[in-house]
């Protein structure tokens, strides 16, 4: 394979000449350096968890808001892997599972697996990686990123220069930043809280860009709102228990679901009553604001800094979160549509369009080759993904007919999904599969595995499974 362009220039030429390879015209004036690329992520973020989506009236998330509306809104994308390793590095090689390593949480990333910062760097971008890598050390750069500021050893760091490392006592549920109250919240202040210390490294590198020559690739990632839910005051109180959304099929009876989720349902509901769960949810909301506000700061440095218009700014998250889908909370051994799809968001001023929604299949696998389009960069020497250039250009309303998901920690489960079905195949340990009808059952609350009228698609859907695993080395795939 022909390495990446290191020289800026040659990338520059690169890219024009890839935008003309696809059909787009030239801009009558050229700008000083290849895009920049911003890409923003969370943790356990279901699209309806943010207002831009209009499914939930009361979540307010404005930056990202405001983010969509300057470029395009992707309603159907779902990862290729669960839970968040396996689907964070899919998004950053555009590969699937079985073929990049990370089949479930716990391994790292191999370094001889290419990822976008290894591309990026190679072709003369200035990396930075803020936040959570999850793929590895957390304390170390990897794969291409020179600047690195994780959400360990440096907040620590950061924490002891402001006498917060052992602030007031409180109980620790999770990270330093989630030394918690009795109320719930955590007891670091706000303006020291994970995201806002990481928001503040993000902001600091933007402004030392603001007049290089030199393109860059800023990777901005939350730890939150992943569990435990404990954003600091006053973020905890924005909302009230009554304002949290019940989930339509918060009542689900789990009848003819698989057996660990009756189990999973049932310990789930000795620990925690509706009110209980309506006060976490409560929570969760205004964590997902507070993000939101962390974002913002990044978004506004881009403009401050004159950079905006020569950035793609992509926003993602790892993989949903339940909060009451089913009776469960957070997430669990189940492919349910609260868990695989989230949202997607894409902005460059200069190319895509504003104000757009495509309602198009999409797989977690197809981000990393769209951006190196976008930025005029080979892709990478292997690639399971597709390029999303024929849509955003509007020369497709069609993706893919169907997207996969694999799951392979305690329990094994792959997933097949097109736009009106879905076929979840949960044979370790052996379990009760699941079909869905999502075209008159998106609550997939009727499963259909056995009813006879379904058979011909569960065995469609069955190949359809094996063929795309066949060439994985773990014979349990088929």
């Amino acid at each position: 394979m022909t390495e990446p362009a290191t020289d800026p220039g040659l990338a520059a030429h690169m890219r024009r000449r890839n935008f003309l390879n696809l059909g787009l015209a030239p801009l009558a004036v050229e700008w000083a350096r290849p895009p920049n690329l911003c890409l923003i992520m969370t943790d356990q973020q279901r699209p309806d968890f943010l207002g831009c989506y209009g499914q939930n009236p009361v979540i307010r998330t404005p930056h990202l808001d405001h983010l969509a509306a300057g470029g395009v809104r992707f309603t159907q994308t779902f990862i290729a892997g669960y839970p968040c390793c396996p689907s964070r590095a899919s998004l950053l090689t555009g590969l699937y599972p079985h073929a990049h390593g990370v089949i479930r949480n716990g391994i790292a990333l191999d370094a001889a697996v290419p990822t976008l910062g290894d591309v990026l760097k190679n072709a003369g971008y200035r990396t930075a990686w803020m936040g959570k890598w999850h793929l590895g050390s957390e304390d170390e750069p990897q794969h291409g990123f020179d600047r690195w500021v994780g959400g360990r050893k440096h907040y620590r760091d950061y924490l002891a220069v402001h006498k917060l490392l052992e602030p007031i006592p409180g109980e620790k549920v999770g990270g330093l930043h989630h030394t918690v109250s009795r109320d719930g919240h955590s007891v670091i202040p706000e303006e020291h809280f994970m995201e806002s210390f990481l928001a503040g490294e993000a902001v600091r590198f933007l402004r030392e860009q603001r007049t290089s020559k030199q393109p860059f690739f800023l990777g901005f990632s939350c730890f939150g709102p992943h569990q435990p839910t404990t954003p600091p005051e006053p973020w905890d109180k924005k909302y009230t228990s009554a304002q949290v959304v019940l989930s339509k099929s918060y009542h689900d009876e789990l009848h003819n679901k698989p057996a660990r989720q009756k189990e999973a349902s049932g310990r789930l509901a000795g620990r925690l009553t509706e009110a209980q769960f309506r006060r976490v949810a409560a929570r969760y909301y205004g964590y997902v604001e507070y993000l939101d506000r962390q974002i913002g700061r990044v978004l506004d440095a881009l403009e401050e800094c004159g950079l905006a218009q020569d950035t793609v700014v992509a926003f993602t998250s790892d993989h949903g979160e339940m909060l009451g889908a089913h009776g469960f909370i957070y997430k669990g051994p189940y492919l349910y549509d609260e868990v695989v799809r989230v949202p997607l968001l894409l902005r460059y001023p200069r190319r895509i369009a504003a104000g757009r929604s495509s309602a198009a299949l999409i797989s977690n696998v197809d981000v990393a080759p769209t951006l190196l389009e976008l930025l005029g960069l080979p892709t990478m020497p292997r690639q399971d993904g597709r390029s999303l250039l024929p849509l955003l250009r509007g020369a497709s309303a069609r993706h893919r007919d169907m997207v996969f998901c694999e799951h392979a920690g305690e329990t094994s489960i792959k997933m097949a999904r097109t736009r009106d079905w879905k076929l979840a195949l949960n044979w370790r340990p052996p379990e009760t599969d699941e079909l869905y009808d999502l075209a008159r059952d998106p609550l997939e609350l009727n499963n259909l595995i056995d009813a006879p009228a379904a058979q011909p698609i569960r065995a469609r859907l069955a190949a359809e499974i094996r063929a795309w695993l066949r060439d994985a080395a773990d014979g349990e795939r088929l």
